[in-house]
Parts: structure tokens; sequence; C-alpha cells
């Protein structure tokens, strides 16, 4: 979920109550929400760094306790010491539990266990950002505060906005669980039909940030990626009128591409990875291999190419994540 979004959680748990655990107990969770979406700064040094650290670096449970620790010790300095090492461990750790939470049940997940395993764990059913909760919590954040600029322009008591935080928090947690009941019947939808004249060998439903309804399905078969834009899980779903993506022919220029160094990072990251091969018209006898991310919009995918000469030499590798 996006940084505003966590900010926003933040916020409003402290104006909820967390924040008379000790003074500038808001900046503890903040700090703590945010401080695992520092392993997106690996982008600044090279894409190939950001897809093998990004969603693990951070967010995996062996770095936690070391992040709340040093988070701990931010909030004691903001504080100036007013607040106790318990306390501010406690607040940093709760904001941190809330990022790898948001992280889990989003796309496209957190490699809990790094670095002793690569492995994801994903959830699925939350967007990067979600139009509607976004809204929600904003507003419960910011007509309390100008509720408050007003009152005190009247000269009354300013509203202190926790009975707004804790309703919007709730409402937030339903529509969370909504999604989750909706990913849970599109990944049903997906996996009770035929592919190929065969079950799936695997699915997933995507979830967008407009239309909690509309979900974008991606299913995998012997033959092929099937991708499915605006899948309701509430209707009746027909499992031919996909995007069809045949798999490519094994070829050897395929394993000489994935031993490099930025394909690796990529398919270490991006789980629906399609294959595909084209000649180049220069150099003659030339190949061009690219791996696309079918889980994005068309234009918008990530990709990495590779380039080889007629003899399989390769020439050069681009890693656009």
């Amino acid at each position: 979920m996006g940084v505003l979004m966590l900010v926003l959680i933040a916020a409003l748990l402290s104006r909820a109550g967390a924040g008379r655990v000790c003074p500038r107990a808001v900046w503890g969770l903040m700090l703590g929400a945010l401080a695992p979406e520092l392993d997106r700064t690996a982008r600044l040094v090279s894409p190939e760094l950001h897809l093998r650290v990004a969603h693990a670096a951070l967010h995996s449970v062996f770095t936690a306790p070391l992040l709340a620790v040093a988070c701990a010790a931010a909030i004691r300095g903001i504080s100036r010491r007013r607040c106790g090492w318990g306390a501010a461990f406690s607040l940093a750790g709760a904001g941190i539990a809330i990022n790898l939470f948001v992280a889990w049940a989003g796309s496209p997940g957190i490699r809990l266990l790094w670095p002793v395993s690569g492995r994801w764990f994903r959830g699925g059913f939350l967007p990067e950002w979600d139009l509607w909760m976004a809204v929600l919590l904003a507003a419960a954040w910011f007509i309390p505060w100008l509720l408050g600029i007003a009152s005190s322009e009247m000269g009354a008591g300013k509203p202190s906005g926790r009975g707004a935080a804790v309703v919007a928090l709730c409402l937030a947690v339903l529509i969370g669980f909504g999604r989750f009941l909706l990913h849970s019947r599109a990944v049903t939808v997906l996996e009770s039909h035929l592919y190929d004249g065969a079950p799936p060998l695997r699915t997933a439903a995507l979830p967008s940030p407009l239309n909690p309804l509309s979900w974008t399905g991606l299913v995998e078969s012997r033959e092929s990626i099937r991708r499915y834009s605006g899948l309701r899980p509430l209707e009746e779903f027909d499992p031919s009128r996909g995007e069809v993506y045949s798999k490519a022919e094994a070829r050897p220029l395929f394993e000489q591409a994935r031993g490099t160094r930025e394909f690796q990072a990529f398919l270490g990251f991006y789980e629906w990875s399609y294959w595909r091969a084209a000649p180049l018209p220069e150099p003659e006898g030339g190949w061009e291999v690219e791996v696309v991310d079918l889980a994005q919009r068309r234009g918008q995918a990530a990709r990495v190419r590779a380039w080889f000469d007629a003899d399989g030499r390769l020439l050069r590798v681009e890693l656009r994540p």
C-alpha cells in the first residue's frame, strides 16, 4: 500500500488512542510504518539491486527487530527522551507490523524469511492504493482538524477526532475484509474451469484500486498464460474471452539469458513472467529475448531484454522494472 496510506493509518491509530503511550507517539507509529519502505531506495543504486532487496531486506522477520530498535532510538530522540525504551520499541514494532501486514495483503507481497529464503508470501487482495480507503482515512483525519480550526475561531473547544478515527479504522478493516472475500471468490471462479483441456497449473486475481468488484485474472495452463481484465467474481465467467499468451518453445538462448544477473533478479521478483523471442533485423541472424510481467498493464509492464548475435553471444541486457 502507498506511503500516504501508511501515514494516514499511523496518524489515525495515534488519534484513536495509541498517542497516549508517550509524547510524540504519532511520530513513532509513522517511523515504524514507513521504515520498511526504505528498501525501495535501492532503485537509486540500480534496478537490479532494487528487485533483489525490495519487499525483502527490511520486510523480513529477521531484520524487523533491528529496525524496531533503530526506530525506537529515533523516537527517543524526537521526544527528547520523554518516551521510555519500552514504549518507543512498542510503537515502532506496531508500525512495522502494520507495514508487514499491508505489504503481505497486497501485491507483490513480501519475502518474509529473507535472507534465509527468497520465498514470497502473498495475500494479494489489496491494491497498491485503494481509492475508497484513502478517501475514508483522509476524511477521518482532515475533517476533525478543519472543525478544530473553526471551533478555535469561535472560542469553542477543539474536537479530539478520536471517534472519527476509530470509526474510519473499523470501516477500513471491513473494506479490506470485503476485498479478501471477493479475492477468494475470484480465485475460486478461475480454478473451477478447464484451460487447454485441463485444470489450471496456477491462478491469481489482482485487485483494482478503483473498483473492488473488478479484478484482473491470471491463469497458467500447460500451453499458455491467460489474462482476464475486468473479471467480476459475482458474475458469470467465460474462460474463452481472455487474452491468450502462448508459451514459447524452449530455446538455448532462454537458458543463456536466465543465467544473467538481470534476468535472475527479474524472475525472482515478478511472479507472472512471460518469455518470448524475436529475430533482429541487425545484426543479421541475431535474436532478442524478452521477459514481460503480465500482472501489469500492457505498455506499463516491467520487462527485461537480452540481445544475442547469430553465434549466440550475448550483446547486451536491458532491465526495466
